[in-house]
C-alpha cells in the first residue's frame, strides 16, 4: 500500500484536457482522433429546446457541437455553434417570431443531410483520407457508423480537425455530380 502525500494547489492554473498535447499529422490513423461514443457519452440535447437556450448551454459548457434527439433518443440531427450564430438566428427569425422562440430543430443540420463513414473503413483510414472525403463531399461533419448495429460510433468535424492540425480546412459546396449522386441514393 502506498502512502499518498498532499500538495499545495496555489500554482495550478488550468485543467488538463485530452487535446492538450495532441497535435495531429495528416498521415496518422483517423481512428485515433475519433471520439468513440461506445466509450464516451455523446453530447445530446432534446429536440423540444429553443435555439437560444441551446446556444447559451453550449457556450457555458464549452461545447461546440451536440446531437439533437427526440423523446425516444432517436437522432434527428446535429447542431454546432456555427448554426447558432447571430446571423443564422436573425435569418431564421420572421417578422412575427422572436429569436427566443426558434426551435432547435429549425437550426440543426437534419440527419438526412449528414453523410457517414463505415467504422471499419475508418479503422484503416488516415486523417488525410477523412479530410479529402469531407472536402470532396462538401460536408463539414461526417458521422461514423457501425453499420451492422446501426449505431453511431462517432463524428468527424472539419473545424475540430482544422483546430488540431493548426491549418484551415476549406470545405466548398459539393460538386454537381456529388449532389446528383446524393439525391439519387435517397
Amino acid at each position: 500500500m502506498s502512502k499518498l502525500r498532499f500538495y499545495e494547489t496555489a500554482e495550478i492554473d488550468q485543467l488538463a484536457s485530452p487535446q492538450d498535447n495532441q497535435n495531429i499529422s495528416l498521415n496518422e490513423p483517423a481512428i485515433k482522433y475519433l471520439t468513440d461514443y461506445s466509450k464516451v457519452s455523446a453530447a445530446v440535447i432534446d429536440s423540444d429546446m429553443c435555439a437560444l437556450e441551446v446556444k447559451k448551454m453550449m457556450l457555458q459548457s464549452h461545447t461546440k457541437m451536440k446531437f439533437v434527439v427526440d423523446a425516444n433518443d432517436k437522432l434527428l440531427g446535429i447542431v454546432s455553434l456555427s448554426e447558432l450564430s447571430e446571423l443564422a438566428l436573425i435569418q431564421k427569425t420572421s417578422k412575427s417570431e422572436q429569436a427566443s422562440t426558434i426551435p432547435i430543430t429549425d437550426m440543426m443540420i437534419p440527419k438526412s443531410d449528414l453523410m457517414a463513414f463505415d467504422y471499419h473503413e475508418v479503422e484503416t483510414a488516415s486523417v488525410r483520407d477523412v479530410i479529402n472525403a469531407l472536402k470532396d463531399s462538401g460536408q463539414h461533419h461526417c458521422l461514423v457508423l457501425e453499420r451492422e448495429t446501426h449505431k453511431i460510433r462517432g463524428i468527424f468535424s472539419s473545424n475540430e480537425l482544422s483546430r488540431r492540425l493548426h491549418v484551415p480546412i476549406d470545405i466548398a459546396k459539393p460538386s454537381t455530380f456529388f449532389s446528383l449522386f446524393k439525391a439519387l441514393s435517397h
